[in-house]
């Protein structure tokens, strides 16, 4: 089987394609709103509505969730997709058999060549031009055959959230939630291992959104810093600006500042070790909060254990 790739049709489908994931994120979106409308309508009371709130909320969120997931990586991929073959293979359509008659035709004419070189004079040297084309054209076969196999595993994690939607529609399908006999929905009995799969991806794709914010947020300040007023600041005390060019350059003075603090933060971890030898009230603080004095970040129950010991 041959392989061709035809940028031109890849743009067009990327383009259709990336529309509709739009309209259908915005709709999962229209989805999930609806459902925490009815989760919290106060009006809606009794036995019946209470359980579907939560069948609604512990399915239908999820789902919806997952399909927000889901489109936003196959916007990714259908994106990066086209950019991604003309930065590593072409920039124009590539398809393999004619590829590969070009090089048996430079082959042909190699070897034509160097016949002609016992006889003709200055025959010898077109040999490597020829040899030379023969490469490029070898190399962008393989660079085919390996954006190919690269390629192949970039629908990794589609695949993956798809299966767990499909697994999710199916439990859903079931009708396996509503009980007849007392007229409300329930949990019990059916496989929710979709929903915590989902809902990891959820997690990690909102602290990928804050993560960019908070990124964007840096670049912003740091870009008004540089536009604005240099800082006064008083002669011979230089307080951890640095400038470029008569101008405050934000993003040195961010990172100045970033190395500042972690040399106070060794300081005070030095100055901790050293107040440990002599008094316990540090780990007094880590045994009761089960946090690091410095970092606050929590500790294991061995450390907690630790701390405890050095108090007696």
């Amino acid at each position: 089987m041959s392989l061709n790739v035809f940028l031109g049709e890849i743009d067009a489908q990327s383009e259709s394609m990336v529309a509709s994931y739009h309209d259908m994120i915005e709709a999962m979106e229209g989805l999930m709103r609806a459902v925490n409308e009815f989760a919290f309508d106060r009006e809606l009371q009794g036995k019946t509505y209470d359980s579907a709130k939560q069948y609604f909320a512990a399915t239908y969120r999820p789902l919806a969730q997952g399909m927000i997931c889901l489109c936003e990586e196959l916007i990714r991929q259908n994106q990066a997709f086209p950019q991604k073959f003309r930065a590593d293979v072409a920039t124009t359509d590539v398809i393999e058999h004619e590829v590969r008659d070009q090089i048996r035709q430079l082959d042909t004419q190699i070897q034509d060549i160097e016949k002609l070189s016992n006889n003709v004079v200055g025959m010898a040297l077109i040999t490597p031009i020829f040899v030379d084309l023969k490469q490029k054209l070898q190399e962008k076969l393989e660079a085919l055959y390996q954006f190919d196999a690269e390629t192949a595993t970039s629908f990794d994690r589609a695949m993956d959230l798809t299966a767990n939607i499909v697994q999710g529609l199916a439990e859903i399908d079931s009708d396996k939630a509503f009980q007849a006999k007392t007229g409300t929905f329930h949990m019990m009995g059916l496989n929710m291992t979709w929903r915590s799969a989902l809902q990891k991806q959820w997690t990690a794709r909102e602290e990928a959104i804050a993560k960019l914010a908070k990124e964007n947020e840096t670049a912003r300040l740091i870009k008004a810093a540089e536009d604005g007023p240099l800082p006064v600041t008083p002669e011979g005390n230089v307080a951890g600006f640095v400038t470029k060019d008569g101008k405050l350059d934000g993003k040195a003075t961010y990172d100045n500042a970033k190395w500042q603090q972690a040399h106070v933060l060794a300081g005070m971890k030095n100055a901790i070790f050293l107040i440990d030898m002599i008094t316990p009230i540090f780990d007094i603080y880590r045994w009761r909060t089960g946090l690091d004095p410095i970092t606050k970040e929590p500790l294991s129950e061995f450390e907690q254990s630790t701390a405890a010991g050095f108090t007696v």
